[in-house]
Order: C-alpha cells, then sequence, then structure tokens
C-alpha cells in the first residue's frame, strides 16, 4: 500500500471510530485540559517564553482526544522539515510517534518550527488529526498559516501559539469535508451524524468564546463611555477632523446598539443557544474589540492635545520609527528628506511642552506624509498605500490620516502580506515523508 493511500485508510478509519464509536461529548461540558511540552534547540525559547506557552495553551479549549501539546524549535533542520520533525522524535522523544513507528502517537499535538531554513509544521495522532481534520487540506493550510505573520516578525513564542490556537478550532467548512469520505466508507448517516455533531460543537465552543470575551469587557466600556465621549467631543486639534470624529460616533453607536443582542441571550445560555446567536455573538465581540481600541487612541489624542509631555514623546518616538523604517527602503534624495524629518522629530521631541507643540507635530506630520507615500507608492504598488489606519486600529496614533498620512511600517505589512497570499497559493503544504512506511497526519511549510 504507497504512502497517499495508506493516510488515506489511516484518516477515514479514525474518523469512522470517532463518529460511530465515541460517546457525542456535550458542547456544555468542559474538556480537560492537555498538558503541554516545550522543546527547543540552542535554547531559543526562554524560561518565561516556556511559561506562556504552558500557561496560555491552558485557555485553548481543545477536544478530548488532545491529551499533549507539544512546541519543537530547531535552530538548524531540513529543508524537508517533516523529516526533520521524525527524525528528531525517534531519536529524542519516542513518545511522540506510535509502537509501529508508522504514525504519531495517539493524543498528541505537534507544533514545531524550523529557523534554518525557515520552516513550520503541525503534526497529530490519528484520533487528534481527525478530530481536528488536519491529516490534510484546507485546515492544515490554514493552521500553517496562521503563524507565519508572528514567525517573520521573530516572536517565536506566538507563532507557536497561533499554530495552536488555529489547529484547535476546524471551520464549518472544513469540519463538513468529513462528510464525503464518511459516504464513501460506507458510513451513511449514522457516521455523517457524529461529523455535524462535531460541526456543531465547535460552532457552540467558538460562540461561547465570544460571549465570554464579550462579558468580560463590556462593563468597564460601559461604564467609562459617557467620559470618554465628553473627551472626544471636546478634542480640538487638527487631527480631529469631522472623519475621525465620525469614526468616533459610528464604533460608539455599534457598542450602544449591543445591548439588544446581549438581551437576546438567555441568563444561563446553553450549547443549543449559542448556536443560534454565534454570528450575532462574533459581530458583537468584534465590535467590543473595536470600542476598546477607539477609546484606548481618544485617550491618546486627549493627552497630546492637553499638553502631556509623556505622551507627546511617546507619539513622537512612534513617529520617528515609522521614518526609520522608511529610510531603510529611501533613495539618496529621500534618504536626505527623511533624516531631515527625523531631525525636525528631535528638536520638538526636546520641547514636548512648547505652546506652538501641536502645530509643529501637524506640520511635521503633513511633511512626513509627503515623502513617504512617495516611498510607499513606489515600493508597494500592488496594494493600497493611500487608506489609512481607521480609529478602532491599533495602527492609529495621533496623525495618522491627518493629511493622508498612511505609515510606511502599515503599507509594508499590507505587502508583505500580499506577498505570503501569493506564496501560499502558489505553493502547497508537504505532507510527504521519506520513509515509505511512515504515514503520520499533519505537514509543513516555509515561511
Amino acid at each position: 500500500m504507497n504512502a497517499s493511500l495508506s493516510r488515506f485508510c489511516r484518516a477515514l478509519a479514525a474518523i469512522i471510530v470517532l463518529a460511530v464509536a465515541t460517546p457525542q461529548v456535550s458542547a456544555d461540558e468542559p474538556h480537560p485540559t492537555p498538558s503541554v511540552t516545550v522543546w527547543s534547540q540552542e535554547n531559543l525559547l526562554t524560561e518565561e517564553d516556556q511559561q506562556v506557552l504552558e500557561d496560555q495553551t491552558a485557555r485553548v479549549e481543545f477536544p478530548s482526544s488532545v491529551r499533549v501539546v507539544n512546541y519543537l524549535v530547531f535552530a538548524s533542520n531540513s529543508s524537508r522539515f517533516n523529516d526533520t520533525v521524525l527524525d528528531h522524535a525517534l531519536a529524542v522523544r519516542p513518545e511522540l510517534v506510535n509502537q509501529a513507528h508508522t504514525s504519531w502517537a495517539p493524543g498528541h499535538l505537534i507544533v514545531a518550527v524550523g529557523m534554518d531554513p525557515h520552516r513550520n509544521g503541525i503534526y497529530c495522532g490519528d484520533d487528534v488529526c481527525a478530530d481536528l481534520d488536519l491529516f490534510e487540506g484546507a485546515h492544515l493550510d490554514a493552521s500553517l498559516e496562521a503563524m507565519k505573520p508572528a514567525l517573520r516578525r521573530g516572536n517565536l513564542t506566538v507563532g507557536l501559539l497561533d499554530g495552536a490556537r488555529a489547529a484547535s478550532t476546524p471551520g464549518e467548512t472544513s469540519s463538513t469535508s468529513i462528510l464525503p469520505y464518511l459516504l464513501v466508507g460506507g458510513v451513511g448517516l449514522a457516521g455523517a451524524g457524529g461529523a455535524v455533531a462535531l460541526i456543531r460543537r465547535n460552532q457552540a465552543r467558538l460562540a461561547r468564546d465570544d460571549y465570554d470575551a464579550i462579558r468580560a469587557s463590556y462593563g468597564a466600556i460601559a461604564t467609562e463611555l459617557d467620559a470618554v465621549d465628553i473627551r472626544a467631543n471636546s478634542l480640538t486639534s487638527v487631527f480631529a477632523d469631522a472623519e475621525l470624529r465620525s469614526q468616533w460616533r459610528r464604533v460608539r453607536d455599534r457598542f450602544l446598539d449591543l445591548d439588544s443582542t446581549l438581551a437576546a441571550i438567555p441568563e444561563h445560555p446553553t450549547a443549543k443557544d449559542f448556536r443560534a446567536h454565534a454570528t450575532a455573538l462574533h459581530s458583537a465581540r468584534t465590535t467590543v474589540d473595536e470600542m476598546t481600541t477607539a477609546q484606548d487612541n481618544i485617550e491618546r489624542l486627549y493627552r497630546v492635545e492637553h499638553g502631556d509631555t509623556a505622551a507627546r514623546i511617546a507619539e513622537l518616538n512612534t513617529l520617528r520609527g515609522d521614518i526609520t523604517s522608511a529610510l531603510a527602503q529611501a533613495g539618496d534624495t529621500q534618504a536626505e528628506q527623511l533624516q531631515a524629518l527625523q531631525d525636525r522629530v528631535d528638536a520638538l521631541r526636546a520641547h514636548p511642552d512648547s505652546p506652538s507643540f501641536l502645530d509643529d507635530y501637524a506640520l511635521l506630520v503633513h511633511d512626513v506624509a509627503t515623502t513617504i507615500s512617495a516611498i510607499a507608492e513606489a515600493k508597494f504598488s500592488k496594494v493600497d498605500t493611500r487608506t489609512a489606519p481607521k480609529l478602532t486600529s491599533t495602527d492609529w496614533y495621533p496623525g495618522v490620516g491627518y493629511d493622508g498620512y498612511v505609515p510606511y511600517v502599515v503599507s509594508a505589512s499590507r505587502y508583505e502580506a500580499y506577498e505570503a497570499s501569493r506564496s501560499s497559493s502558489s505553493s502547497s503544504t508537504d505532507t510527504s515523508y521519506s520513509s515509505s512506511s511512515f504515514s503520520g497526519g499533519g505537514g509543513s511549510s516555509s515561511w
């Protein structure tokens, strides 16, 4: 039997067993917290990193089949990353493979990163792969992609956690993809019912996460809303233009409308209630997150306007950092202009209590916008370099959007995402191993 057919049969068998033989777990029944192991070559992860991985993994809701989550980081590795992880397991961590050495051990989820060359992988025992739809396909691809933004920024810990979180929540589409295999395998409606139950549990779980997040933040936001609204309407600088005020009103009004959404949820909601309100809860959570950010940003601008020297210096440092990022990609003439702008930032930073600070800062932002927009449009022509982050974005700070200022780092991030998307669409996840006898689920990609 070749490796591809072996993988398919193993996936099908595991799904049939889970769909037919395993008792269904109520979406309201808590799942046990898996244990966590962390290994890194050359101490690439610190003790603090390891503690963060353990603490944050405990907050992820995995199906009961996931008994151990294993994080691996390699300082050097083969371009065939699957072989690197397998060789490491066979030599150092035999508990990660099954007794026959033909697949990953039941109950294990493995999230791995390779630094040279850049690779990342997610692997799973047959039972875990079946529960999470990770043998191969769309959900595995998406989980691997979820790791890459943080990895590209050098944050291994967040990249590993993003992979584990993404793997833990197979979407409705990927879960539904189980159904054809069940039907082909002769399980019929009984097996399909098990897959549908998995979808329903996932919907309830995600909706419950949204509900908990809303409840954790809603009260504090509502308590502060009147005070923040007064501050928002008292802003007088040129940065508080009609568009910014409109953005504040829109997010404020959306937040106020959440009363009706929350009122529709029973006091003690069941899994059925969560499923029924899943879309509304997801939208409500987005509103709460955006409202939190908007309040923080209103406060930032208020402090700058009212002479808070520490706040003014902090915003100037952010602006200077953006100039520095653009400077690395500028031509000679533009480099001279950017250097002159940095000198102006430094001069203004030396006198944050100047009576003319706001006027000087506004003129500085105008000139920065003119120079940086020219560089960004030339270098990142494939993406939008003209739409500024809104008040509800964590990329906003006082001056963003004024006279068309879009931070260089924002345009660079958009271009990076565009290139990553192109790369992802033109290459497939590698699910193969050099050993023809091994057909473990999961696979790897490059970042």
